[in-house]
């Protein structure tokens, strides 16, 4: 519905690190570019703007102007992160009213790493519904053995009251 894509993919290269063997480098990511349907990219707020013109031959004419601007998405993710050049760019200006929608290469690797152990070997439960229903079950039977031992100490004290 909103792009021509049926599979968006990220990859990472990473390398062995020479200071420290436990932890790889990352050397290199791609990634799938997003084929936007005309009107319905998710990462891009577009503006309407009439204009008229003030001189010249067209004076008195509208004009309609649109204007992109980025905004936060999770399909940002599927762009290429900023490079360090970009990174010290966006540290001297750093815009508060302006949203950062391009990630750091770590933060970008992070993500990546929490898809891939976290969500990914879960899918399933979570399409499904039973992670949520073993965290329920897991709250519940607090409550309800708390509930059966109330119902158990009472009954002693019952059969306790009748000797």
């Amino acid at each position: 519905e909103f792009f021509t894509n049926t599979t968006l993919t990220k990859t990472y290269e990473v390398s062995p690190d020479l200071l420290d063997e436990k932890a790889p480098a990352l050397s290199h990511t791609s990634c799938s570019e997003i084929e936007w349907k005309t009107g319905k990219d998710l990462t891009v707020t577009e503006t309407v703007k009439k204009q008229k013109a003030k001189s010249g031959k067209n004076k008195g004419q509208v004009k309609t102007v649109v204007t992109t601007a980025p905004k936060p998405s999770f399909f940002h993710y599927f762009g290429m992160p900023m490079t360090e050049e970009e990174e010290a760019e966006a540290e001297e200006n750093d815009d508060e009213d302006a949203p950062q929608v391009k990630l750091s290469m770590e933060e970008d690797y992070d993500v990546g790493h929490s898809i891939r152990t976290s969500l990914i070997p879960e899918a399933v439960l979570w399409y499904t519904g039973e992670a949520i229903e073993e965290e329920d079950d897991e709250d519940d039977e607090g409550l309800y053995d708390d509930a059966e031992d109330d119902d158990e100490d009472e009954e002693e004290e019952e059969s306790e009251e009748d000797k």
